[in-house]
């Protein structure tokens, strides 16, 4: 008897794939997902090319700096995040480990700039228009508390006064960020380009899986 139950329990789960949890959110591929399955184990099936909307609006008031994807800036294998993804300066965002259960990976992010000036090393204006929407998809040094952390491409200059500079440079660090979680997205099927990700939050269309 214990052999059939443990047979059974083997075959619903070789026939599901499952994704880690985000924060109310599951995304997994309908493709591999029985009837059986979603019944016992209570998924659901959405398909992991399109984001899930959070339950309400969340919310945070965080430190926003930045980083290029270099061996001084991250590890030994810069041109790869934490959790194994690309390091695309387009759409990665990295934060501290003390937010990993308000921002898991996978979180979309909406940054809304300081109440403020941001502090006097904050340079928000003159990168504003590289951030856009952002995929929680690094984490940042353990001592680095309530910080997010957005990648940025050093070719990218801006203007700062009358000095072009790397974007990471001018941005600086600014208090007072006020972030939004726009919604949830499989981590490992990550958006190639800034309009993939504005297109698939804004719910304009669905994306094809990407593919590294």
């Amino acid at each position: 008897m214990h052999k059939k139950i443990a047979l059974i329990g083997l075959l619903i789960l070789s026939n599901s794939v499952l994704a880690p949890l985000t924060a109310n959110a599951q995304v997994i591929s309908t493709s591999t997902v029985t009837t059986n399955s979603i019944g016992i184990l209570g998924m659901t099936t959405t398909p992991v090319s399109t984001i899930q909307a959070p339950a309400a609006t969340t919310a945070m008031s965080v430190t926003l700096t930045s980083y290029n994807a270099v061996p001084g800036q991250t590890d030994g294998s810069p041109f790869y995040t934490a959790i194994g993804v690309y390091s695309n300066p387009e759409v990665i965002a990295a934060r501290s480990s003390d937010l990993s259960s308000k921002l898991p990976y996978g979180t979309i992010i909406a940054v809304d700039g300081p109440d403020s000036t941001g502090g006097a090393s904050c340079g928000y204006s003159s990168v504003q228009h590289l951030i856009g929407y952002r995929v929680i998809g690094d984490a940042m040094n353990a001592r680095m508390h309530n910080k997010v952390d957005i990648l940025l491409d050093p070719t990218d200059k801006v203007t700062l006064g009358s000095r072009l500079l790397n974007p990471s440079i001018a941005l600086g660090a600014c208090v007072g960020v006020n972030i939004h979680v726009v919604g949830f997205v499989d981590p490992q099927h990550m958006p190639k380009t800034q309009a993939d990700l504005a297109k698939l939050v804004e719910g304009s269309q669905h994306l094809p899986m990407a593919k590294f």
